[in-house]
């Protein structure tokens, strides 16, 4: 039986000969690899809130780790809050951790704020200037939500970007993760892409 109790690192694999317990390791939740044998483990209730309230001293957010000068980036600030706000309403009042998304977002402090948004917008609420930027995304790239870009058009952009760079375009790529990032690098060398 495989268990991630809410108050640990890692999970736990707990294995059984009959009623017996025959074994408690700790394993790496990617590899599934043994990590460390316990003699014991403690399985609390998975009850966030109770959680939370015993610690609300020490909770944090995603903004208590970033420095101040990072840069905050909304894809659809307006669809962010009104889901939140969707999924805040299935949780009773005295148990939120939050009034609203704006409560949340404001944690984010003083950082600089990015708003992506698809449509025209009229201007933020807290003031601030609306600067739009002449690019859209390349037509060969356009996808769904829930369809991934072609291998094809990809290989399109790649073999594009050095006739781009000699043109002066400026063009920024975004990764949802280290590999991801690791990855596009790898590409870009083996194009001789500076």
């Amino acid at each position: 039986m495989d268990i991630f109790p809410v108050t640990a690192d890692f999970p736990v694999r707990i294995e059984f000969f009959g009623d017996t317990v025959e074994s408690i390791r700790q394993f790496d939740a990617v590899n599934q690899v043994s990590t460390m044998t316990l003699k014991q483990v403690s399985i609390t209730p998975a009850d966030e809130f109770e959680f939370n309230r015993k610690h609300a001293d020490e909770l944090v957010t995603l903004f208590d780790y970033l420095d101040e000068e990072s840069v905050i980036i909304y894809d659809e600030y307006d669809e962010i809050e009104r889901r939140f706000d969707e999924l805040a309403a299935q949780v009773p009042e005295e148990e939120r951790e939050y009034a609203d998304f704006r409560e949340l977002s404001d944690r984010a402090g003083e950082r600089m704020r990015i708003d992506l948004n698809e449509l025209a917008v009229t201007g933020p609420e807290g003031g601030g200037d609306i600067v739009e930027l002449p690019f859209e995304p390349l037509s060969c790239l356009k996808s769904s939500r829930f369809m991934s870009v072609r291998d094809e058009a990809r290989l399109e952009v790649f073999e594009s970007i050095p006739g781009w760079l000699e043109e002066d375009y400026e063009m920024y790529f975004v990764c949802n993760n280290q590999g991801e990032e690791d990855r596009l690098k790898e590409i870009f060398a083996e194009r001789k892409i500076p």
